[in-house]
């Protein structure tokens, strides 16, 4: 995955009046990723649960997210055929980048 990506979180916002949908989204040059809501800009934090399926580009299969331990706590999918891995926060775009 080389170009940006924009890629929908699971889940709607979690402001009762809004429940828009979120874009998954880099907060930092370190890899720190949030969901930002689309409808009213609100931030939220990441966790696992929030990284919808994907599938491999190479081979279709479909990708497993799991936490980077050796990124201190990024995420990253990886695709359990061809062993390929994708850092999330490298095909993120930058949350100011939405504004």
């Amino acid at each position: 995955m080389k170009t940006k990506r924009f890629i929908l979180s699971p889940h709607l916002c979690k402001n009762s009046r809004c429940k828009g949908p979120e874009l998954l989204v880099k907060v930092s040059l370190g890899g720190v990723i949030n969901r930002k809501c689309l409808k009213c800009g609100r931030m939220s934090t990441v966790n696992l649960a929030d990284l919808p399926a994907l599938e491999c580009e190479n081979d279709g299969t479909s990708l497993r997210a799991e936490t980077q331990q050796r990124l201190y706590g990024n995420y990253e999918y990886k695709c359990e055929k061809c062993g390929k891995t994708w850092e999330v926060h490298k095909f993120l775009p930058l949350a100011e980048e939405l504004d």
